[in-house]
């Protein structure tokens, strides 16, 4: 039978923003590329915290499932370095050993990407994520959208503006 344990994936904008008191009481996953990020001494004390407390597991995730993840942020007009993928592609992998998660990060590409496969965000400090999110290009006179190698309207010659497009995700239980 599968675990169906609750537990935390945290991207490094956890422990950049987050204080020591507000500690989660759920065993917490990152990976090593988010420990690499870490680079003032306020996170890497709250990251030390957590391992010393026995709460947090540092686990690495396979390089196609981290490739899926890049592919995935690409196809939706998304740029995500390879350290957010890797922890979404760490709660993919979890997800598919039957845990229950919630994603923590402060990175709306990351959650965008995350939500787009069907996992759970939470934002760390924000509070306006409003889910998942597709950049659209489009012309600002005559309204036209297009993909993302476009940067002039073919049909006017002006420049294109950004905008993200929310959408609901389905959801998968």
């Amino acid at each position: 039978m599968k675990n169906r344990k609750k537990v935390c994936v945290l991207d490094s904008s956890f422990f950049i923003n987050i204080g020591v008191s507000q500690v989660l009481k759920e065993k917490c996953f990152t990976t090593p590329e988010v420990v690499d990020e870490l680079k003032d001494s306020r996170s890497k004390i709250l990251f030390e915290v957590y391992l010393s407390s026995s709460k947090i597991v540092i686990r690495s995730a396979p390089e196609e499932l981290i490739k899926e993840v890049m592919e995935k942020a690409e196809s939706m007009g998304l740029q995500i370095s390879k350290t957010d993928a890797s922890v979404v592609a760490l709660a993919l992998l979890l997800k598919k050993e039957g845990y229950f998660l919630k994603l923590f990060s402060d990175d709306f590409d990351l959650m965008s990407v995350a939500e787009a496969f069907g996992l759970e965000c939470k934002p760390v400090t924000k509070k306006n994520f409003r889910g998942a999110a597709r950049k659209i290009r489009y012309c600002p006179v005559c309204g036209r959208s297009f993909s993302p190698g476009f940067n002039k309207c073919p049909v006017c010659g002006v420049k294109l503006r950004v905008k993200l497009k929310f959408f609901r995700r389905k959801r998968v239980d």
